[in-house]
């Protein structure tokens, strides 16, 4: 990690943790979409991923907005505001992959269904560095961080399957 300010390394987790969120729940949303490939468009995934991530970030938004207020009992002030967007612009960056894989299928480059599992297969890699990245930070030991890592990747796979029970 760069040597930065304690201020600019909170937001920096902020922003990972909206990012972290959003891929999460993208990949489960992608998995959806190949299960139904059969009669998926580039339009109707598009608008999938589109509309999924822009809820998301409005619903993390309006989740700060709300417990600020009630544990504040005022406004965010425009500082903590213009920080908070930063921060929740991880749920947004987290669709660009999609976004850029679904145009590729959309130029008739690769199909929907090629362009679904690059995403899914991008995203899991993406999760996998990140979680070994948080444990070798985190652990002394190779074995520790061999257990928390698949730890983690139990709590990640549990998490994507309940998201597709619901779809």
């Amino acid at each position: 990690m760069p040597d930065i300010n304690n201020e600019k390394r909170e937001l920096y987790a902020e922003f990972l943790s909206e990012r972290i969120y959003g891929a999460i729940t993208l990949m489960a949303v992608n998995i959806s979409l190949l299960v139904n490939i059969a009669t998926l468009t580039i339009g109707h995934a598009y608008a999938v991923i589109i509309f999924t991530t822009l809820g998301l970030w409005v619903a993390s938004l309006f989740a700060f907005f709300m417990s600020y207020k009630i544990v504040h009992g005022q406004l965010i002030p425009r500082a903590k505001l213009a920080r908070s967007v930063v921060a929740h612009r991880g749920i947004l960056d987290s669709a660009l992959p999609s976004i850029i894989l679904l145009a590729v299928a959309a130029m008739g480059i690769i199909s929907i269904e090629t362009a679904l599992i690059v995403d899914i297969a991008l995203a899991a890699t993406t999760m996998a560095v990140m979680t070994i990245q948080a444990s070798k930070s985190t652990y002394g030991n190779v074995k520790n961080a061999i257990i928390s890592v698949a730890i983690q990747f139990i709590i990640g796979a549990a998490i994507i399957g309940i998201k597709l029970a619901i779809h």
